[in-house]
């Protein structure tokens, strides 16, 4: 524990610190994922020491989390690349220095709730990472360390007041192309809008509308997979057209792609 210092890490974070360009999120986020952070906690249940030392807790352990709150109110959790900027940070020593794999730490902080991310080392390069970017990289069974699953299949709640910030995808053709070629192939696809949706900490990925009769969600995940050659590493997120907020974007936005049979009806 005490040798912990995670300085790929911490160079990453600070590049982007200076400048959030795609190409140096893209290469922090591949060293997040496939790499450990250190989380302050508490929990309720001591755990046992398995090989290696490892520290292996009950699957009932609750854990309460390090929290920080700026000036307006909003709440992070915290999270250290390294041990040394952890103990500058508890002084008061109120919490218990866990290491975790990236794949151990992202199913314990996406449950947490009322907070809007993370904050990595707070006394030092203090970069914040919204939750949405966290959640994103999911993970399967055997699936190599640092691979990304570029589809993810959420179910969206969305309120009023709720702000979508958009902006239209400039070229991309061949991302593009290889989505009308998958829709092609599907009839009950009628249409098929694409942007580039921009996060609150200035990262972006692809928002897909689709409209389709009958709707399922299982074409997501191929249009994502279809599209995976050119989709620059960036999350997809999908939406159906019968959302009210999906009208209202498909009211401001051009098609990529639209059935013969809708233009037909159309016409």
């Amino acid at each position: 524990m005490a040798d912990f210092n995670n300085i790929e890490l911490r160079e990453a974070l600070r590049e982007i610190k200076e400048d959030r360009k795609d190409d140096s999120i893209r290469n922090m986020a591949k060293i997040l994922t496939s790499t450990s952070l250190l989380i302050p906690a508490i929990w309720d249940k001591e755990p046992k020491r398995g090989a290696g030392n490892q520290m292996e807790f009950e699957t009932n352990t609750n854990f309460q989390f390090a929290l920080a709150t700026n000036q307006k109110g909003e709440r992070y959790l915290v999270l250290f690349t390294s041990q040394y900027d952890y103990k500058h940070w508890d002084t008061e020593k109120l919490f218990k220095p866990l290491v975790l794999t990236f794949d151990q730490l992202q199913p314990l902080v996406s449950n947490v709730t009322d907070v809007l991310g993370v904050v990595i080392d707070p006394t030092d390069v203090n970069v914040t990472l919204s939750m949405e970017f966290i959640k994103q990289f999911k993970r399967n069974p055997g699936v190599n360390p640092g691979a990304r699953q570029n589809v993810n299949i959420e179910k969206k709640q969305f309120k009023q007041g709720d702000q979508i910030t958009l902006r239209p995808v400039e070229g991309r053709e061949k991302l593009k192309n290889a989505i009308v070629e998958f829709c092609l192939k599907k009839e009950e696809i009628k249409a098929v809008y694409i942007n580039e949706r921009i996060n609150p900490d200035n990262t972006t990925h692809w928002f897909l509308i689709v409209d389709m009769v009958p709707e399922n969600p299982e074409v997501f995940q191929a249009i994502g997979k279809a599209a995976h050659p050119y989709d620059e590493g960036k999350q997809m997120e999908f939406l159906f057209a019968n959302y009210n907020i999906s009208k209202q974007i498909m009211e401001n936005s051009k098609p990529i792609y639209v059935s013969e049979k809708k233009e037909n009806a159309v016409s």
